[in-house]
């Protein structure tokens, strides 16, 4: 007759492993990643310049210069295009490296563009100031008392006249 094998210690205890079996059911695999088509691809740096221009815009408007955040925007986005992981990551931060470096060329361009001369000098701010409507410091000095003193001098001529009729608004 055998002799029985002695059990181990761990085994004896009734609270180790106390639950049922785990069921061994085979773990699904893994679906491989399909291939970015052209389309995608260019789907994806396209939305990649949209999302860099719009995180710019964002932070000029919140006070950041315009310039800086280009700049950082070129660096890191270019960064992540050099040594990204994955080819979608690659194509974003490829489409943020062209916004932000096509930013950074037009405000380097517009910094460098020297200021046109005018014809005129003394014109160039009576047009500008004429082209808003409720902007009273752009009127001569005296120009404001002296239509009052029109509009007062017509009220009183024609005051005069029509004084004692009833006014009519028929046509």
């Amino acid at each position: 007759m055998k002799k029985p094998k002695p059990k181990p210690k761990h085994a004896t205890s009734r609270l180790r492993n106390a639950g049922p079996p785990r069921p061994t059911t085979p773990r699904p695999a893994r679906v491989a990643e399909t291939p970015e088509t052209p389309g995608w691809h260019l789907l994806h740096t396209a939305g990649g310049a949209l999302g860099a221009s719009l995180a710019g815009a964002l932070a000029t408007r919140y006070g950041f210069h315009p310039q800086t955040i280009a700049t950082v925007i070129t660096g890191v986005s270019g960064g992540v295009a050099w040594k990204g992981t994955t080819q979608r990551a690659r194509s974003i931060a490829a489409g943020a490296a062209s916004a932000g470096g096509s930013q950074l060329l037009l405000l380097t361009l517009k910094a460098n563009e020297a200021p046109k001369p005018t014809a005129n000098q003394n014109q160039a701010p009576l047009m500008a100031a004429r082209t808003k409507n409720a902007d009273l410091g752009a009127l001569p000095a005296g120009a404001l008392d002296a239509a009052f003193e029109r509009a007062r001098a017509e009220l009183a001529l024609t005051h005069d006249s029509y004084a004692h009729e009833a006014p009519s608004f028929a046509a």
